[in-house]
């Protein structure tokens, strides 16, 4: 048996409110950390970039209230960077439930980080874990290293997918290749379990020859 991987907030690198819902409002910040938490790289550069900038000068709440403005125009940025300081409380009560459904919004907007933050964000709350599977192939479709390495290892679990050899050797390549170091020890693992079967669908996925 495979031994089981861990996908930890460090090694990833972090990283429901009802669609009708509107963001939730900006509370006192006994709670407040630094701006400095999240880097300007974290964020997503929105229509009016005084938000960032304001946010990079420590002024968080008046970047939270132009950005919760915004959100309430479906602006995909905004809703993003409001999900990203809910998740880690800065400005705002941290609420991980708050974070998800923002970054669902977001996602469905269009942002092109918002499912992986999302899948990440759902995998590591087991009761939520089986909602993680769709946000996070959406992620590892537009070439998240993070997602694919998820989904590997899921994939040699048979955590709330099938347990598929083939599948789980495409996603920890595609990880290993981005630089996720921690994927390289269960492809050598799965490597030595998989059957000729397991080779020959493995190529048939790299290939896109017909799978058999």
């Amino acid at each position: 048996m495979l031994a089981r991987a861990s996908v930890s907030l460090a090694m990833l690198a972090l990283a429901s409110m009802a669609h009708a819902q509107q963001p939730p409002a900006v509370r006192p910040a006994a709670v407040q950390s630094s701006a400095n938490q999240i880097p300007a790289s974290e964020l997503t550069i929105t229509n009016d970039e005084l938000a960032v900038d304001q946010w990079t000068n420590g002024r968080v709440r008046d970047a939270l209230k132009i950005w919760m403005a915004q959100a309430k125009t479906g602006d995909a940025d905004a809703l993003y960077n409001l999900a990203q300081a809910f998740r880690l409380g800065i400005g705002v009560k941290p609420s991980e439930q708050a974070a998800a459904g923002l970054y669902k919004k977001a996602a469905l907007a269009g942002h092109p980080s918002a499912n992986e933050r999302l899948g990440i964000l759902l995998y590591k709350d087991p009761s939520r874990r089986a909602e993680s599977v769709e946000y996070l192939e959406r992620a590892a479709g537009g070439a998240s290293v993070r997602a694919h390495y998820i989904l590997g290892v899921m994939r040699v679990r048979g955590e709330y997918v099938p347990r598929d050899l083939a599948f789980a050797q495409l996603h920890l390549q595609c990880a290993v290749d981005g630089g996720v170091e921690s994927a390289r020890r269960p492809l050598a693992q799965i490597r030595m379990e998989m059957t000729p079967a397991d080779k020959s669908r493995a190529i048939a996925l790299v290939t896109g020859s017909p799978l058999k």
